[in-house]
């Protein structure tokens, strides 16, 4: 499980079901190079019309 603060001070927890730890901390070793190089965007579930609006 990886715990961290996004860029607004809020805890977040990003873990997923995996079959096996080895998959889960693979996964989670990319998301955290990700976050490091800044690359990494939080998934969301904004709808289409709603980020077209914006």
């Amino acid at each position: 499980m990886l715990d961290y603060k996004n860029e607004y001070g809020e805890r977040r927890q990003k873990g997923r079901g995996f079959k096996s730890k080895k998959e889960d901390t693979e996964e989670l070793r990319k998301i955290e190079t990700k976050m490091i190089q800044g690359t990494y965007i939080e998934p969301n579930k904004v709808l289409f019309k709603n980020y077209i609006e914006d």
